[in-house]
């Protein structure tokens, strides 16, 4: 993987920021963040995702241009199973999702290197097709339902 740009060409870069450099990167992504999380079901808040950053329960990975803008971002979580461990793509956001195809080997050495087993990731449909060309495919689909509040008497 080549970490020179040729003239002219945009280059991005995949690099995992470290929870004491949070707070400082936070300003450029905390918008990409609260995007991304429209699509949720309301289980997690913008300061949730900071504060499980911060407190090393989730892992910060930045994508940046060759003028070092952050474009783009992705939230993971390490989660055990009694018999696996897994990388879990938490929320990706940001413009130029080709970028992870690039900066993948990254995610993927670090996530060995936990001893995780595999990644794993709640997905909408387009996001499912473009890890497809990283390996990744649909194991199953999950659905939900969002019961209404109930008065209590």
């Amino acid at each position: 993987m080549s970490t020179v740009a040729e003239p002219g060409q945009s280059f991005d870069a995949v690099c995992g920021i470290s929870a004491d450099s949070v707070d400082a990167v936070w300003p450029a992504i905390e918008d990409m963040v609260a995007e991304a999380l429209e699509h949720s079901r309301g289980e997690i808040s913008v300061e949730d995702v900071r504060m499980f950053l911060l407190a090393r329960v989730m892992q910060l990975w930045i994508s940046y241009d060759a003028k070092r803008r952050i474009t783009a971002c992705m939230v993971t979580q390490i989660i055990d199973y009694p018999r696996r461990r897994f990388l879990r793509i938490v929320l990706i956001a940001g413009v130029g999702h080709e970028f992870w195809q690039h900066g993948w080997e990254l995610v993927e050495l670090w996530a060995r290197d936990q001893q995780c087993s595999g990644v794993e990731s709640f997905a909408r449909r387009g996001l499912a097709r473009m890890f497809k060309s990283l390996g990744f495919r649909e194991e199953y689909s999950v659905v939900g339902f969002d019961f209404t509040p109930t008065k209590v008497h």
